[in-house]
C-alpha cells in the first residue's frame, strides 16, 4: 500500500526506518492528511527530526526536510503527529480493517481473565471486551 490522498480516513499500521528516534511500530494510526513541511511544523519539528533520521533513510532520499511530504496521523492514544513519508518502510504499510472477531476461550478458570487480557493487549489488540459466558 502506498500512502496517498486515497489513504485519508483509513487506519494503517507500519514500521519506520529510524526506529531509535521514532519508535518501531505505528499501529492502527488514522491517516488525516498529507502535508508539506511548513504545515507539519504545527505538530513536529521537521528540520530537527529530519537531521536525526536522515542517516537511517534509504539512498536517494532528499537531504532537505522540505523536500518531501509528511503524513498527518491520529495515533491510538488520540495524539496527532506527522511522519515524513520517506521515514516509513513502504513494504510494511498495511491497511487495517475495522473488523470485530468473537473469540471463545474454553477450559479456563476465573483467574485466567487477566492472563487472557494481557496476552491480547501485548499482541496489539487493546480494544477488547471479555465477557464470561
Amino acid at each position: 500500500m502506498e500512502i496517498t490522498s486515497a489513504a485519508i480516513g483509513k487506519l494503517i499500521s507500519f514500521t519506520v526506518y529510524p526506529s531509535a528516534v521514532l519508535g518501531t511500530l505505528f499501529t492502527r494510526a488514522k491517516v488525516l492528511a498529507l502535508l508539506d513541511a511548513e504545515t507539519a511544523f504545527q505538530y513536529i519539528d521537521p528540520p530537527s527530526l529530519h537531521a536525526n533520521v536522515y542517516p537511517t533513510l534509504p539512498v536517494g532520499t532528499p537531504n532537505q526536510y522540505d523536500g518531501y511530504l509528511y503524513v498527518k496521523l491520529r495515533l491510538q492514544n488520540g495524539t496527532v503527529t506527522c511522519v515524513g513519508l520517506p521515514w516509513i518502510d513502504a513494504a510494511t504499510i498495511v491497511e487495517v480493517a475495522d473488523l470485530q472477531y468473537q473469540v471463545i476461550v474454553s477450559n479456563v478458570n476465573a483467574t485466567d481473565y487477566e492472563r487472557i487480557r494481557t496476552a491480547l493487549v501485548a499482541n496489539g489488540f487493546p480494544s477488547i471486551t471479555i465477557t464470561p459466558i
